[in-house]
């Protein structure tokens, strides 16, 4: 992602040179990395907390009915 910043701030600084439509597709393709590098992050995260929340609703359910946490 970061190669992709440098190539499109280079091309916006010689932009007399570049046509606009060759500028709007570097942008374009620049904002599709963004999301695509953001994405697993987001994933994890979101994976992490529902790990956490099935843990400790699991222990909860075994601290209320008794039973050994090794069924989880």
């Amino acid at each position: 992602m970061a190669i992709s910043a440098i190539h499109l701030l280079q091309r916006f600084l010689e932009a007399l040179t570049f046509s606009n439509d060759k500028l709007y597709v570097l942008m374009i393709m620049h904002m599709t990395f963004v999301p695509s590098a953001l994405l697993p992050t987001v994933i994890d995260c979101l994976s992490q907390a529902l790990i956490i929340g099935a843990q400790t609703s699991c222990s909860a359910f075994h601290e209320r009915t008794r039973t050994s946490a090794l069924l989880c």
